[in-house]
């Protein structure tokens, strides 16, 4: 396994030397690496969630992790991701769009999109947010674009409006979600505060924003997320650990700020504590709507990064807000197994179903798992032929080099 992944990372470095088809190629073959590496782990590495029934709740807790992580990855290849770019004024926004395989444009959809940082494109963003596989249960469609120039300006926004039009017109669109970060979360509140896109959640993760001339006619859900430690937008406020950031609003003013154009009632503020997370929420909000900031301790060295579990929290709100879901049947394997909600509080156990409860009785369907083991036999094939052939293209590229560099005689 470790000279597999020793493989994998020197072909992560020859791709940038190969055509376009043989990228193509190698990112099939690496995605399907990554599944079946995923899928060997939990499927085989933890035989309890095949033989063994769980006796206490910690172990339902345990089954539940484990059959919700094999879900979402299997989830993965069920996902349309596909490349696109809308053109207005002779000038172009690049974008990923994200739907389940079975995705049906009659029926109520939801339309979320996800806006990346400063610096940031739709490749890197949906790399770090994995917002398409996970999204994968709801009849939603994903849009992650890409700001021209990496910076979310107004060109990019008004394409962005553009788009948003032409994808509402073409699809039975029932809700709008708008999720940020970063700059993207500035991007996300500046759509609320000019009245753009009509949209029923803002999410605007580790950002800072002052609300300048916002004058929304509609009142959404803004949900707002921030990380301990963050110094690229401190909590408390003032200037940025990027100079050319300037000065940022404290997390607190930006609460209140939200509060106030969202016309909440500002004796409804309410501080709450689970663990170390920390929420102010205020419920009594125009249009039955509420504001809500969560502070968190960050799950990596980086808190300004995109955190673990953040895509997840966000679309638990999205489904719950429209529940227009997807059958599991369409999208797994029909067996109890892939059917236990997971807990969102990990110190409590789920509650299972009495299927799930008895999985030690139920076992995946042994032919699915022989042809994914082909699968993964083949992509093994095929990525021997792709390493041997992008071995001697690169030493082709080398020995070229050397050739036409001049030759310099020694002193």
């Amino acid at each position: 396994m470790t000279h597999t992944l020793i493989v994998i990372r020197q072909l992560d470095w020859r791709v940038h030397k190969q055509s376009s088809h043989q990228v193509t190629i190698y990112l099939i073959l690496r995605r399907l690496f990554n599944v079946m590496l995923n899928l060997f782990q939990h499927l085989i590495l933890f035989p309890e969630i095949l033989t063994q029934a769980p006796k206490d709740n910690l172990q339902k807790h345990h089954l539940a992790i484990q059959t919700q992580k094999t879900t979402q990855i299997l989830r993965a290849f069920f996902m349309q991701e596909s490349n696109h770019s809308y053109t207005n004024n002779n000038q172009q926004l690049d974008y990923i769009k994200c739907t389940p395989d079975n995705f049906d444009s009659s029926q109520p959809a939801d339309l979320i999109y996800a806006l990346h940082g400063l610096g940031g494109t739709a490749e890197t963003f949906t790399e770090a947010s994995q917002i398409c596989p996970e999204s994968a249960s709801s009849n939603s469609i994903v849009i992650i674009p890409s700001a021209i120039d990496k910076v979310w300006r107004d060109e990019s926004i008004e394409l962005l409006k553009g788009l948003n039009q032409q994808i509402s017109e073409d699809n039975n669109i029932q809700n709008i979600h708008v999720v940020g970060h970063s700059m993207g979360g500035q991007t996300a509140l500046k759509l609320f505060c000019d009245n753009e896109f009509d949209a029923a959640n803002i999410f605007a993760v580790s950002t800072s924003y002052e609300y300048e001339d916002c004058n929304p006619n509609k009142n959404p859900n803004i949900y707002l997320y921030h990380y301990r430690g963050d110094a690229i937008v401190p909590i408390g406020g003032g200037q940025s650990g990027i100079p050319a950031v300037g000065e940022v609003v404290s997390q607190e003013e930006l609460t209140t700020n939200a509060a106030i154009n969202n016309d909440c009632d500002l004796s409804s503020k309410q501080t709450t504590w689970e663990g170390l997370k920390k929420t102010t929420s205020y419920s009594d909000c125009g249009d039955n709507t509420e504001v809500q900031h969560n502070q968190n301790r960050s799950s990596n060295l980086r808190p300004h990064s995109w955190q673990e579990g953040q895509t997840r929290a966000i679309l638990d709100i999205i489904e719950n807000y429209s529940p227009t879901t997807i059958s599991p049947s369409s999208i797994a394997p029909s067996s109890s197994l892939f059917e236990p909600p997971l807990s969102p509080n990990p110190t409590q156990a789920p509650s299972l179903t009495p299927q799930a409860s008895a999985a030690h009785s139920v076992r995946p369907d042994m032919a699915f798992i022989s042809t994914l083991a082909l699968g993964a036999t083949l992509a093994f094939g095929m990525g021997s032929l792709f390493s041997s052939g992008s071995g001697k293209h690169s030493e082709k590229i080398e020995q070229e080099r050397s050739e036409s560099k001049p030759s310099v005689r020694g002193a």
